[in-house]
């Protein structure tokens, strides 16, 4: 069974991959 703690660095984590893979998608359109 999952932890609150454990659900909520997941989210973050997601989070933190999705505008990893944002940013690099932005920066080599304008490149």
């Amino acid at each position: 069974m999952l932890s609150p703690m454990t659900t909520s660095v997941r989210l973050w984590l997601v989070t933190e991959v999705g505008v990893v893979i944002t940013s690099i998608s932005v920066l080599l359109s304008f490149s």
